[in-house]
């Protein structure tokens, strides 16, 4: 081990020692049992290495090598202390939850839990020579194993022992001659020190950027796949470059799907399948382990999509070409273009493996670009004092970075830390930059950036060689982790997570860490994991089945990646053995002091025979702070010989699949268990007894009914979340059990409340002192009919939360009126959200109107409220609600007014209103001249007692508004521009048509449906139905924004719909579809004009509507008309053919030149003649169900791409058809057709039913 980091290592571990010793728990527990002497003794001399360390550390290299040794040395005895004093702190604990004179708890190994400890001191006895073990068991302490003067000559012991070593290193240091450095590369940075984590936009690359976005807009793309692989060092910014396009505008333009996959060492087809499946399909498939159903799955998923952008993100191997086809086998299938590959790789070989044409090669970042980018990560946007200086001294060290983005993250990361110019020049003249001789190694000036971390960060870092490549951590895995292993101190001011996202934040601010910004996971470079491994080398070992490098005896964390060593058998489905990963497993482990461990996570699937192994490898493992086994298809006693022993463990992963699989009754005895994480044990059901001794818990990560099931959880006072608690008639689960959980914070749901019976049982759950409380849910169950409205209402009282408090739900409360502390001088001044629901008996709402931080409201089922009064409000003329943002008013059945006072301003913040299913309100406040002023989203449904019209607030940001009064009265939805009317007709027009007419400043679609009658929506007809005068019209503006009018089922005339589209003159989309007058029209009323105003009109499409007609012109003067679609309406060209002569020419042209798409039904030979001329750019024409033709003549449109003919059951002959330019061709039940087919070859896509044609006119096209 470097001296350095022994010396760091020593003090840290002294550190710990002297916190444990210092407790007052622990001191006054050694008084009881009569060693408090000692303990201050031993405290006395750690305090004194503490000193000495600290003084060692100014020194700038230690290069003696006695010296070097002595740390070591006290390294390891530090490190051993701490075993012995957390053991003996484990007495005290067990002492504290089993009390003098319990019988021992028996675990399932053969000792008890006293017995296993007293071996574990025996044995630390032995290694320190504390003599024979004897006497051990004689005047032992009693309650526990521990004999008085045995550990008194322990600690005696070690005190020696502290003082030997410790003057061994007095002497080599000679203290005189030291200089000392700054403390900055040893403490965490203050908060007031810290920055925050600042996003540095990508710099540079802007040639790369363009030239793949022009690749990608090209023909480059017209292919079924097309790989583009981007090759370059580590840090050169590769995956920067990638996630870059991923996000720019245009690529979401081009694709419709986008599809991110990091795949790193190996290259598994079956993984990847996976997630490609997953990202298209949002479903897991973890389950699903064959190739074969993988890629059926995925086939299916990707039809529905048409282009899409795939990125690899680094890719270091291809055994060979073959599974790179096997991946893309899925990718090919069908008929679809303009898939594209990204693939990122340091590799050149990769390019040819990958069959690509060209590939992109980045190099570091050029001059000017580098120092912009290293300019902007070492100042960001603060103005610095003496900047010119620190900018000369900043460009001398960007040359020596050689344009590696992820260096000028790193060490810009360590400049901006201290603005100092003596900082920077140590910086600048350090000796790093002359190992930098390789123009593809920056694992130095990574090195230098992790040399000047606080130590505390050093370890976070390093800790995390532990896991895989690519791991994804969740911020709070981490943190939990760390503390577990005591690199986060303890703070009675902070809770963990606090200190832990700020270590985190300083990691990621130093680009130690990048954030998936997308899932909310950190994750490490694989530059800086490989940085993570290098520093770590002594502490940390990963077992993976790489190739293992020689094991040092010091290591104390290891982790086993089985991920990639065992894989299943595609017919059984089992996994297959791998007897070499085992070996190496047993081979590793002898160079290991397995005892020492304080880390063991077994990552990933294994078979039987491994799990045997593995049990017999860490049987002796009994110093593990942390333990993780994921995977678990076994029972955990044949994972972990001697559970009960791991009386140090703090933190503890299960996770199984597996059914029917309890948790270990010992598990009830691990007194110093921190965070227990069953989150991933499936169908658990129960908790073992015992499971409240475990009294130093934190945090258990499980189902929140499992939470519930924790009898007298008033013992685990450490305990800091807590999802649910359930009020029961049993002994363990009163209400006052959550007295003393005074640290709880998040979420609390306490259900059962039904079963508290007095205002003073209610105190005792002291939720008035649990500040760090944000939600609060307070259920009641069931109604109690022989309790009173008083007795409720002093339960409720009594349930008083704290101020700090900012989510409360309130359901199944039997009072008629809210507590006290509802009213006057509200205490609950944080609240920023509340729920009152399913109150049935409560008449009055309390002054909400008054909290000044509530931001949203929900009253859900409240059957006793008839009026909304204006104590509501809170007190006149303070602004009632000045906050609130949504508000729901949801089943209310006998609320019939919500009464407004003119002159308040309350709502001034309200934004989304719900109101549903209050079938008896009859007014709402929207009168009110200054309230809902910010109302941009209203929803009204199901209350048909509002008056007609519906009064909707007056201001002008209304973008989305739903009002559906009942099913008989109409209803409207204005949603993103998108404006839908049902049901509406004469009777119930008018207030809907306020609505929309006010409203129609952003609406760009217009969708009718069902409606009886929509002559009231023309603007002539609104004028004369509206109570409003002309002043007031004035303020209603036309239809003047609609683009697309979407009119289905509804009942209308030619007449009417030529009307409406007068008032449209920015419409380009017009669909109508199963629009027949309600009685019989004449001719006149019939007949469709389309205004020649219309010029922006593109796409037109009228379906099913039997009663149209078109004017003789057609539709020549629409010159924006680019598809038409007229199809199921059989008199709309009558006034365009003459009866008598079906197959007579018309002269005229009926559609403009500009026309791409035609699709019709009910064709005759002359009208498809007329409708076919002068149409020069037609591109693709369906003719379909048209039983009168007999002759389709194409000889004038050789522009066609796209043929489709169905259908047609007179047709006999289709002219000109080899003249067309067709790549695409589809004919079906046609039966008579006869056109001559050999001189087809030339079409790309062809599909001809032979069924429905005449036999002897068909020929085969291969």
């Amino acid at each position: 081990m470097d001296p350095s980091t022994a010396l760091a290592m020593a003090g840290w571990f002294v550190q710990v020692i002297f916190d444990k010793l210092a407790d007052t728990a622990l001191q006054a527990w050694a008084s009881r049992v009569q060693l408090r002497e000692e303990i201050e003794l031993l405290l006395t001399h750690v305090n004194r290495t503490s000193v000495l360390l600290e003084a060692a550390r100014g020194r700038r290299e230690i290069c003696n090598a006695a010296l070097a040794k002595c740390l070591e040395e006290l390294e390891r005895l530090a490190r051993d202390a701490e075993d012995l004093v957390d053991e003996f702190d484990f007495y005290r604990l067990q002492a504290q939850v089993e009390g003098p004179g319990k019988q021992q708890v028996k675990a399932p190994s053969i000792t008890t839990t006293r017995q296993i400890v007293t071996t574990s001191i025996v044995s630390l006895a032995s290694r320190f020579g504390f003599g024979s073990p004897a006497n051990l068991t004689d005047s032992k302490i009693q309650g526990t194993g521990l004999d008085r003067s045995t550990v008194s000559s322990q600690i005696k012991e070690i005190i020696n022992k502290f003082d030997i070593i410790g003057d061994s290193v007095m002497w080599g240091l000679n203290l005189e001659s030291l200089h000392s450095i700054s403390e900055e590369t040893h403490k965490v940075p203050t908060e007031n020190q810290t920055t925050k984590y600042t996003t540095v936009k990508m710099i540079g690359r802007e040639k790369e950027v363009n030239y793949i976005l022009e690749l990608l807009s090209s023909s480059f793309s017209d292919e079924v796949i097309s790989v583009l692989p981007i090759v370059g060092n580590g840090g050169i910014g590769k995956t920067t470059l990638c996630r870059h396009l991923y996000n720019h505008p245009r690529i979401k333009e081009l694709f419709d799907l986008q599809i991110w996959i990091s795949v790193s060492a190996s290259f598994d087809a079956v993984r990847i399948t996976r997630d490609i499946l997953e990202h298209v399909s949002r479903d897991r498939h973890a389950g699903i382990h064959s190739l074969n159903m993988l890629q059926e799955i995925l086939v299916e998923k990707l039809k529905k999509v048409s282009r899409f952008l795939l990125v690899i993100d680094d890719m270091w191997e291809l055994r060979d070409r073959k599974g790179w086809e096997t991946l893309l086998a899925p990718l090919r299938f069908g008929d679809k273009k303009g898939i594209v590959i990204l693939v990122t790789t340091r590799r050149n070989s990769l390019v040819k493996q990958l069959g690509a044409a060209i590939h992109i090669r980045l190099d570091g970042l050029k001059d000017g670009e580098f120092w912009s980018l290293f300019k902007a990560c070492a100042f960001g946007a603060e103005k610095i004092e003496n900047s010119e200086y620190l900018e000369v001294i900043g460009r001398e060290i960007a040359k020596q970075l050689k344009g590696y983005p992820l260096a000028a993250k790193s060490v810009g990361g360590l400049l901006k830390r201290n603005y100092d110019v003596v900082h920077w020049k140590r910086i600048l003249n350090t000796n790093t930059w002359k190992y930098l001789q390789d123009d593809d190694d920056i694992i130095p000036t990574l090195k230098l950036s992790y040399n000047y971390l606080p130590f505390p960060l050093q370890r976070c870092f390093a800790y995390c060689s532990l896991f895989p490549k690519k791991y994804s951590f969740d911020w709070k895995e981490l943190v939990y982790l760390w503390f577990a292993q005591g690199f986060i101190p303890a703070q009675k001011s902070k809770k963990v997570e606090e200190i832990g996202n700020g270590y985190l934040s300083m990691l990621l601010d130093w680009a130690f860490f990048e954030k998936d910004h997308i899932h909310g996971k950190y994750v490490m470079h694989d530059l800086m994991h490989d940085l993570a491994q290098i520093v770590s080398l002594d502490e940390c070992l990963c077992i993976d089945g790489s190739i293992i490098r020689e094991i040092p005896g010091t290591i104390r964390h290891l982790s086993i990646i089985t991920k990639g060593a065992y894989g299943k058998d595609q017919q059984s489905k089992e996994l297959h053995c791998n007897e070499s990963f085992e070996n190496q497993l047993v081979e590793v482990s002898s160079s290991l002091e397995i005892e020492k461990l304080r880390t063991l996570l077994l990552i990933g699937q294994y078979d039987p025979y491994f799990a045997r192994t593995f049990a017999s490898v860490f049987k002796e493992a009994r110093q593990l702070r942390v333990l993780c086994l994921t995977g678990m298809h076994y029972d955990l006693n044949h994972l972990i010989c001697n559970f009960e022993n791991l009386i140090h463990l703090r933190y503890l992963t299960l996770s199984t699949s597996k059914a029917g699989r309890p948790l270990p009754k010992s598990l009830c005895n691990l007194y110093h268990l921190q965070f227990l994480d069953i989150s991933r044990c499936r169908h658990l059901s129960d908790l073992p007894e015992g499971v409240d001794n475990l009294i130093s818990l934190h945090r258990l990560m499980a189902e929140k009914e499992l939470h519930s099931m924790i009898p007298n959880i008033g013992k685990l006072t450490s305990l800091q979340k807590l999802a649910e608690f359930r009020v029961r008639k049993v002994s363990g689960f009163e209400i006052r059990q959550l007295k003393n959980l005074g640290e709880l914070g998040g979420s609390l749901r306490i259900f059962g409340l039904e079963n508290v019976k007095t205002k003073e049982e209610a105190r005792s759950a002291g939720l008035g002192h649990k500040k760090h409380l944000r939600k609060l849910c307070l259920i009641w169950e069931q109604e109690k009919a022989n309790s009173g409205f008083l007795a409720k209402r002093e339960v409720l009282e009594g349930l008083k939360p704290h101020s700090n408090l900012r989510k409360l739900l309130i359901s199944g409360y039997g009072g008629d009126v809210l507590p006290t502390w509802f009213d006057g001088k509200m205490s609950l001044t944080s609240l920023e959200s509340i729920s009152i629901e399913n109150c049935k008996a409560l008449e009055i709402l309390p002054p909400l109107g008054q909290l000044p931080c509530l931001k949203k409201l929900r009253l859900v089922n409240l059957g006793a409220i008839k009026e909304i009064k204006d104590r509501f409000y809170g007190i006149p003329g303070a602004n009632g609600f000045p906050l609130l943002e949504h508000m729901e008013v949801l089943n209310m059945p006998i609320l019939k007014k919500w009464i407004a006072t003119d002159d308040e301003k309350y709502f001034r913040s309200l934004t989304c209103l719900t109101i549903t299913n209050c079938e008896k309100l009859e007014e709402l406040p929207f009168k009110g001249k200054y309230w809902f002023c910010s109302l941009s989203e209203v929803t009204i449904d199901n209350c048909h007692m509002l008056c007609d019209p519906v009064p909707l607030p007056c201001n002008d940001k209304l973008k989305s508004v739903s009002v559906n009064i009942t099913r008989d009265l109409g209803s409207m939805n204005l949603r993103d521009g998108n404006l839908k009317i049902q049901h509406v007709d004469d009777g119930t027009a008018v207030g809907i048509l306020q609505v929309v007419y006010k409203n129609l400043k952003n609406v760009t679609v217009m969708n009718l449906k069902n409606c009886r009658n929509i002559s009231p929506l023309l603007w002539d007809r609104f004028q004369q139905t509206t109570p409003f005068n002309q002043s007031q019209l004035l303020d209603y503006p036309k239809f003047i924004s609609i683009k697309k009018l979407l009119i289905k089922s509804c009942c209308t005339t030619g007449q009417q719909l030529s009307l409406m589209l007068l008032e449209l003159p920015s419409l380009s989309k017009l669909s109508l579809n199963n629009c027949v007058p309600v009685d019989p029209v004449d001719d006149d009323e019939c007949l469709l004009e389309i205004p020649a105003s219309l010029t922006l009109l593109k796409h037109l499409m009228i379906v099913d509507c039997p009663g149209l007609k078109i004017k003789k012109e057609g539709f020549t003067e629409l010159s924006s008309l680019t598809e038409v679609r007229i199809m199921h309406c059989p008199n709309f060209f009558s006034y365009v053919t003459t009866p008598k002569d079906q197959t007579e020419t018309i002269q005229s042209y009926l559609l403009p030149s500009s026309v791409k798409k035609l699709r019709f039904t009910d064709l005759t030979d002359s009208l498809i003649a007329s409708l076919l001329l002068n149409l020069s750019s037609l591109a693709e024409l369906r003719v379909v169900k048209s039983p009168k033709l007999s002759i389709l003549n194409l000889q004038s449109s050789s522009s066609i791409k796209k043929l489709v003919v169905d259908n047609c059951e007179k047709l006999g002959l289709i002219q000109g058809i080899g003249t067309a330019g067709l790549n695409y061709l589809l004919i079906h039940r046609c039966p008579f057709l006869s056109t001559s087919l050999g001189e087809l070859l030339s079409v790309k896509v062809l599909s001809i039913k032979r069924q429905y044609m005449n036999p002897d006119n068909y020929i085969r096209i291969r």
